[in-house]
């Protein structure tokens, strides 16, 4: 094989390596990270607090020990 395929089997490789779950599922916990952190800013300002606040919250930590294996985490 010439250079110029090891270059596009490189290319492929590569390609293929970033949709492997382990990347969408970095993207998933800073996303959540970023929501918890909004949320927290929220309530500390006083933007949202009462019941709707507790309901976010409770959904909110359900999602904290959420494992894609099913391996529960406490």
């Amino acid at each position: 094989m010439g250079v110029f395929s090891w270059i596009i089997l490189g290319l492929l490789l590569f390609v293929f390596l970033r949709q492997l779950p382990s990347h969408k599922l970095y993207i998933l916990t800073r996303d959540l990270e970023e929501a918890q952190t909004f949320f927290a800013t929220a309530v500390e300002e006083g933007l949202v607090s009462g019941s709707y606040a507790d309901d976010f919250r409770r959904e909110l930590n359900q999602y904290v020990h959420y494992d894609p294996f099913g391996i529960p985490t406490y």
